[in-house]
């Protein structure tokens, strides 16, 4: 009887081990075919689609967009989703991917899947600085869509908020503060009149940058705290819930006193399998404010199966070394080191924050290499466009 217990159960581990295998080896393919569509080599995203088993909705689109067959603006709506939240993309080859493909709509009926590609597409261009200009010329261009619409409408009145939003972001960078102030007011009355949480939710999150601007550390606070609870009663978080959380764990520990909420909050980004990476280096930031003796810090040793803060830091080093990238693994290095010193382990912070001036001079030369590897590519595929203009 035991035997056969032990053949199954060893059917049963072999049968898991070749499903995870091939589920890995799946997205690895799907990542490949995603870059080749994105540099428009179609042939060799056909060849790897062809290498890939699971035949799901995703699969198909991938397919049809290979194949150039007609598609819908909610099916591109799904790649472009699933390239841009990957992160393994350049940006720039999205953004013109989205240039190439996603047309204005000739209905009068608010499309509400192309405005938010298109929104969407303005928010990452304006948080690099080399394209900033590039996302105010979309934002006309998608202002110019909603204007052709009914203007009395729920939805086209909710889009135009939305699309307030670039506006406020560049006058605080202009630190125009009153100018975004009273355009967030006006979001906020929008969101309001129509119970819309998403869009009342996206004015706070805005409005916080507008209290750091002004310097009001306990509004920013209060801001945070009232995203937080409009985020839980909706059934999906919203794009800022990530950010807001850290945001918030940020200013609970550089104000004091707020330790209870700190360890709620960093717990919340640790248990979440998709969040856990970003905690690391708020608890090592945390652990600067702290007593090593304290029974607050003994668990989270105990919650990271360590004995020290020597310890830990190797700890979340490993751990964090696969998820983040360069940017934000810098701040383990950072915070770490900063949490050693103040606890007087001053040869080991010492090595921290060389470890954390070498990977900023590397994140220096990687921004300069991936720049030159972008122009090359975007070359290759003006190239490509060439051809095809030519062949045609």
């Amino acid at each position: 009887m035991n035997k056969i217990k032990y053949l199954i159960f060893l059917f049963f581990s072999v049968f898991l081990f070749q499903v995870n295998a091939q589920t890995d080896t799946d997205d690895v393919y799907t990542k490949k075919i995603e870059q080749y569509i994105l540099e428009q080599k179609n042939d060799s995203a056909k060849v790897f689609l062809s290498k890939v088993k699971d035949n799901s909705a995703y699969t198909t689109i991938l397919e049809n967009i290979i194949n150039n067959s007609d598609l819908s603006i909610s099916s591109y709506k799904v790649f472009i989703d699933s390239v841009t939240n990957s992160q393994s993309h350049q940006y720039g080859l999205i953004s013109k991917f989205i240039d190439n493909t996603i047309r204005r709509p000739t209905s009068n009926v608010f499309n509400e899947d192309y405005f938010k590609i298109k929104f969407n597409q303005i928010s990452v261009l304006r948080d690099d600085a080399k394209t900033i200009s590039q996302s105010s010329k979309i934002n006309e261009e998608l202002e110019e869509y909603l204007q052709s619409l009914n203007q009395n409408k729920q939805e086209v009145i909710i889009a135009n908020a939305y699309l307030d939003f670039h506006d406020i972001v560049l006058f605080l960078i202009q630190n125009k503060n009153e100018e975004a102030k009273a355009l967030l007011d006006k979001n906020l009355s929008v969101a309001k009149k129509f119970n819309d949480k998403p869009l009342q939710i996206a004015s706070l999150y805005y409005s916080c940058n507008y209290y750091m601007n002004v310097q009001n550390l306990q509004e920013y606070i209060n801001t945070c705290e009232s995203i937080i609870k409009l985020e839980e009663k909706l059934p999906q978080h919203t794009q800022y819930y990530r950010g807001t959380l850290m945001n918030t764990i940020d200013a609970y520990v550089y104000k004091g006193g707020y330790e209870n909420e700190v360890d709620t909050l960093l717990l919340k980004l640790y248990s979440n399998p998709k969040t856990r990476e970003d905690s690391y280096p708020f608890y090592a930031k945390y652990l600067k404010y702290l007593s090593l003796e304290s029974e607050r810090v003994n668990k989270i040793f105990n919650q990271f199966e360590v004995n020290n803060i020597l310890e830990f830091g190797e700890k979340i080093k490993v751990l964090a070394k696969p998820k983040l990238n360069t940017n934000d693994y810098y701040y383990i290095y950072y915070d770490m080191g900063e949490a050693l010193e103040k606890h007087g382990y001053l040869k080991e912070a010492l090595k921290y924050q060389r470890d954390a001036v070498a990977l900023n001079k590397q994140i220096y030369s990687e921004d300069l290499s991936k720049s030159l590897a972008n122009f090359q590519t975007q070359q290759a595929v003006k190239e490509k466009e060439l051809e095809i203009e030519f062949a045609e």
